[in-house]
């Protein structure tokens, strides 16, 4: 697989050859320092590679180990006050909730009709983001604790899920 990644003018930005191979629809970019970017994305060896091309040659790509087949991956602030993206792992049972600066998992979810998507956001009648679990037939939302803030049923499985303020009243 190989990455470019091209601004408006249509001029490279950076290139990196990864040297593996990519599912696709498992990738993502991440500011989990809070400033840089991060790719992450699910290789077909099983395990997540993250590119920084922030970083110094030696400590730009890393491997995460997730030992479990990834069914979704995606980013976001999940608590305001780290005001850094956390890394969301979602696989066949579990949701895994990853910081990735500190190198320490926030919390795991078991997820009994597996993990299809994820979205991070806020639903205007529950203050904190939450991460939302999109399922076989339901969508469920958990808190920066992995407390579960938010149930609902789908009619199908709910293959993607994402936040936009629609009518522009910086209300989600």
């Amino acid at each position: 697989f190989f990455l470019v990644v091209v601004m408006p003018r249509l001029t490279p930005t950076f290139k990196v050859n990864l040297d593996q191979a990519v599912v696709p629809g498992l990738a993502c970019v991440g500011l989990f320092d809070g400033i840089h970017p991060t790719l992450v994305v699910n290789t077909s060896g099983g395990k997540l590679l993250m590119y920084s091309p922030h970083e110094t040659k030696e400590k730009s790509i890393k491997y995460l180990s997730i030992n479990k087949p990834v069914t979704a991956l995606a980013t976001g602030i999940l608590d305001r006050e780290r005001k850094r993206d956390v890394l969301l792992i979602g696989t066949p049972a579990n949701l895994q909730v990853y910081d990735v600066e500190e190198n320490s998992d926030l919390f795991f979810a078991d997820i009994s009709d597996g993990v299809s998507s994820l979205a991070v956001g806020t639903i205007p009648t529950i203050a904190p983001p939450l991460v939302l679990v999109g399922g076989n037939c339901n969508i469920q939302g958990f808190d920066a604790d992995g407390i579960e803030q938010y149930w609902g049923v789908a009619g199908g499985v709910v293959t993607s899920l994402c936040f936009h303020d629609i009518d522009n009243d910086a209300l989600p």
